[in-house]
């Protein structure tokens, strides 16, 4: 299902991903959850209008927790609704214990 390189920032070499790189990653994750394909997934729309529930998202927060080897916060989608915001969050480099709620 996942095509791309699992090791943080695709395989750039290490370091923290760039929003660009997270963005990529999360569109491609919320196309096989929602069976859609990753080009009609828009990153400015709400997540959960792809028809992704709570647990979901969880899912999600996981499978991003283990990308990148940090712990986010559990409430990182409903904080973050789109895949454009959470890669804009994430792709500053901020930690993720100061991000806005």
């Amino acid at each position: 299902m996942n095509t791309h390189d699992s090791s943080p920032g695709g395989g750039t070499g290490g370091g923290r991903p760039t929003a660009e790189e997270i963005q990529r990653f999360l569109a491609e994750h919320v196309s096989g959850m929602a069976g859609l394909p990753v080009g009609q997934v828009d990153v400015s729309a709400p997540i959960a209008s792809f028809g992704i529930d709570s647990v979901h998202a969880i899912e999600l927060v996981v499978t991003m927790e283990e990308w990148l080897g940090i712990p986010l916060p559990d409430n990182l989608p409903w904080s973050h609704p789109t895949i454009g915001m959470i890669a804009k969050e994430l792709g500053a480099g901020e930690p993720p214990s100061e991000m806005s709620a």
